[in-house]
């Protein structure tokens, strides 16, 4: 690693480089001085180069009203990101995602140098970032990195034949130049080489399994090329060829060998989304920024606050979305209810008197009659009477008069046309004995 090489660069006082970026928040159209999207991209390219330092742009289109397109190529000539804020809800999430990311900025002005070895040429490097070869050696540029980001380039190198076998052969070699954000910008290189096994009796390619890693970023790559010429389709009107492309791609991933590893998982869901996004009635409003923003996030491996997609996420904008989340209330603890008291039953008192005398009359039999009894049901009543007599004398029996109780009996079953009418009962008060207080009868 060679740090000979130091710049002075302006600082935040803590002996970091300092970090400048640009924010761009809108809810509409442009409507004022030039209206050409491409004028206005070339001017902001323009504006960017002038600048003495790297500038990062970001731009956050709000609502359905916005030119996407627009705002997706200001972030990329700015390497920043463009977020889809499609409602309210959304307006933290995409905050905290990109004020984390510039929060953890570790290295700046990177650029990946790749170049040929003796025995072997690299023929393409894929790459969603700006690529192009310079004297012999390929140079991919990519603006800056986040804290715990990773990015991925994949080439393909023709190896020539070599007279023996070996275990270990050179095929390409890199060297990474940037700027550490950590320590006042000084400039960095680090360099390295990447080798293969050249074995007398190489297995055949169709034998071969493929790495997980490279098979995941070649469907990643593949997959942003689908979403660029399903976006042209879908803008050409042909939304049937569209929703084809995108289901196309997703069976040749979901059958890939890579299926069962949580990243092609993500890269799947991200194709089933697509394919509703490019429908008729959903692509002119919200379905074209969605598919801008997933271009956006795939293409740079990183974070565009999207809900769904938190995998590009790093520790700080975790940290940031944990706590700018509203927090739910939390629901008030109401005391529990006090314990039902057990009531014991009262034990009834004994009856004052337990002679017979003091039973209660009971009615005089009623005659049988065989032929009433065949012509209306049996009723069965429970009576229930209690006398209560005055605690004076009692007058003579022969004056007392009588307690006639009526009691009318309703049945379900058919009544005969002529019955005969039966007398109401007649209960007699049991007489109290003179200077005795009045008896309680018990209910029979």
């Amino acid at each position: 690693m060679d740090t000979s090489s130091t710049t002075t660069t302006p600082t935040d006082g803590n002996g970091k480089a300092a970090v400048h970026s640009v924010w761009l928040f809108t809810d509409g159209l442009v409507n004022a001085g030039d209206t050409s999207p491409d004028v206005i991209q070339q001017k902001a390219e323009k504006l960017l180069r002038s600048c003495p330092q790297p500038v990062s742009v970001h731009t956050f289109g709000y609502g359905t009203s916005h030119n996407a397109e627009l705002l997706r190529n200001i972030a990329e000539v700015g390497h920043g990101m463009y977020y889809y804020v499609e409602n309210a809800e959304q307006i933290g999430e995409a905050f905290v995602e990109c004020l984390g990311g510039l929060l953890s900025v570790v290295a700046q002005n990177l650029r990946v140098i790749i170049k040929s070895v003796p025995g072997s040429e690299v023929q393409e490097v894929y790459t969603t970032f700006k690529a192009e070869k310079v004297d012999g050696a390929w140079q991919v540029s990519i603006s800056d990195m986040f804290a715990e980001e990773h990015r991925d380039i994949l080439c393909r190198v023709k190896v020539n034949s070599l007279p023996m076998a070996v275990n270990e052969a050179s095929i390409i070699s890199c060297e990474v130049q940037y700027e550490d954000a950590l320590a006042d910008a000084k400039k960095e290189c680090a360099s390295g080489k990447c080798c293969i096994a050249r074995p007398e009796n190489a297995t055949p390619l169709s034998e071969q399994v493929v790495p997980h890693i490279l098979d995941q970023q070649r469907n990643r790559i593949k997959t942003m090329q689908v979403f660029e010429q399903a976006r042209q389709a879908a803008d050409c009107g042909d939304f049937s060829l569209a929703q084809n492309l995108v289901c196309a791609q997703r069976l040749a991933v979901s059958s890939s060998s890579s299926a069962p590893t949580p990243y092609t998982h993500h890269l799947i869901a991200e194709l089933d989304g697509a394919a509703s996004s490019f429908a008729p009635a959903v692509y002119a409003t919200s379905g074209q920024k969605a598919i801008l923003q997933s271009e956006g996030m795939w293409k740079n491996e990183r974070s565009a606050g999207k809900p769904s997609q938190p995998m590009f996420r790093n520790s700080k904008q975790a940290a940031l979305g944990a706590a700018f989340k509203p927090q739910q209330p939390t629901p008030v603890q109401q005391p529990p209810p006090p314990p039902t008291p057990q009531y014991k039953p009262f034990p009834m008192p004994p009856p004052p008197c337990a002679s017979s005398a003091c039973q209660p009359m009971q009615p005089p039999p009623i005659p049988f009659n065989a032929q009433q009894q065949q012509q209306q049901p049996q009723i069965t009543l429970p009576v229930s009477l209690s006398s209560s007599a005055s605690s004076a004398p009692a007058p003579p029996r022969q004056q007392q008069p009588q307690t006639t109780l009526p009691i009318s009996l309703t049945s379900s079953a058919p009544q005969p046309q002529q019955q005969q009418q039966q007398a109401p009962f007649a209960f007699e008060s049991f007489p109290t004995p003179p200077q005795q207080p009045s008896p309680v009868v018990t209910p029979c």
